[in-house]
């Protein structure tokens, strides 16, 4: 996720004329999200699913990978652009006093 969102930054600051209409898109959503929100959103949107207590279970005990909201949260929390861009408060669940990074 931080390369994906370096690259969106970098791809949207170096070739702003590329994404069409953009001052309309930003005007759209002023007050509401602004685009690095969107970014945000965009791939939180992937892993979104309702599940079942029983379910859940199950594929905690015989799955790989950890449940969705966890696939979010933790990499988001750990990630100071996430709070920057959403101004979460330092110590809030979003924005732990303490981080870890892998690389």
């Amino acid at each position: 996720i931080k390369e994906a969102y370096r690259a969106y930054i970098k791809y949207a600051t170096r070739s702003r004329s590329g994404f069409e209409n953009w001052d309309q898109v930003e005007q759209r959503l002023r007050g509401q999200y602004n685009v690095r929100q969107l970014f945000w959103l965009g791939d939180a949107n992937v892993w979104c699913q309702k599940s079942r207590p029983e379910s859940l279970k199950l594929r905690i005990l015989t799955g790989a990978h950890s449940p969705s909201r966890f696939r979010v949260r933790g990499p988001y929390a750990n990630m100071p652009k996430f709070a920057s861009d959403y101004n979460c408060p330092l110590g809030s669940a979003m924005n732990p006093v303490q981080k870890c990074a892998v690389w």
